[in-house]
């Protein structure tokens, strides 16, 4: 049987021996070359010769489904009538494996990241200065986000919502179902605002205030972020610039798992220090300071 194969004829030399482009495959068996079966197609002869000599698979020919290779024609019916051009090869797109990766990067100069460790991202606020201003941009969603600013008489009720937003989502399991004190923390903003010696700085975008962040000098008061923007460095970069004005220490909730992984992450150590929170259900609160 004389058939035509581009893989036999490219290990025939890639012409047969009377130089039609078609090869004798017992013929080929008995010089001692490589005969598997898998992917023989139908003899395509006609009188002794081949009906072409163009290739079989040459890359871009449409080929009839009568022609195609066995698996070729399992990936045509996996993928359905009318996916990708007749007689195309073209796999479905798949994810990149661990050997694609590394070959990217090796062509890229670099080593590829260790098996089950990504590369690591870094954040908005370790990027920053203790003092650095933040410049206007976009934050989550797009909105427009301001630099950090001094709060005013006017914010006063933005700083106590902030708060009471930041207090219900990252103490729910401290306060409970207890009422929010509302009347209480709007009349402390007052005081705090008016206190010369204490200095609330905020950022903002168009749906109101982002973080806060109040000290005086020694320590740091209040520090808040709108729990829509958690983990963005705002709650970083307050920290920092309250620890640029001079802040050493801090009071915080011993429930607060969020805020002293913050602290720690940062430096700071508990002293041993503790008292009672005014806030029923009087929880416990821990004093941080700083390295």
């Amino acid at each position: 049987m004389v058939v035509r194969d581009r893989r036999r004829l490219r290990r025939a030399g890639g012409r047969a021996p009377d130089g039609t482009g078609c090869v004798d495959l017992p013929a080929l068996a008995r010089r001692g070359g490589p005969r598997r079966g898998r992917h023989v197609t139908r003899p395509l002869v006609a009188g002794g010769r081949c009906r072409s000599s163009r290739p079989l698979h040459e890359p871009g020919l449409a080929v009839p489904a009568h022609r195609r290779r066995p698996a070729d024609r399992r990936r045509a019916a996996a993928r359905g009538p009318g996916a990708g051009a007749p007689g195309a090869y073209a796999d479905r797109p798949r994810a990149a494996g661990p050997d694609d990766v590394r070959r990217v990067a090796r062509r890229a100069g670099r080593g590829p990241p260790a098996p089950g460790r990504g590369r690591r991202r870094r954040r908005v606020g370790l990027a920053l200065a203790a003092d650095a201003e933040r410049p206007p941009g976009l934050g989550r969603g797009g909105s427009a986000v301001t630099a950090w600013r001094r709060a005013t008489s006017d914010d006063v009720v933005a700083l106590r919502d902030l708060e009471r937003a930041a207090s219900r989502q990252g103490l729910a399991h401290v306060f409970g179902e207890l009422p929010y004190p509302d009347d209480d923390v709007l009349a402390r903003w007052v005081l705090l605002l008016d206190d010369p010696s204490v200095v609330v700085e905020v950022v903002e975008d168009e749906d109101g205030l982002l973080a806060l962040a109040a000290h005086d000098g020694e320590n740091l008061r209040h520090l808040a972020v709108r729990p829509d923007h958690w983990s963005a460095g705002l709650g970083r970069e307050g920290f920092h610039r309250a620890e640029a004005a001079g802040a050493r220490r801090l009071w915080v909730l011993a429930d607060n798992g969020r805020a002293r992984r913050l602290y720690e992450s940062l430096g700071w150590t508990p002293t041993g220090e503790s008292q009672e929170c005014p806030w029923q259900p009087f929880p416990t609160e821990l004093e941080y300071a700083a390295p």
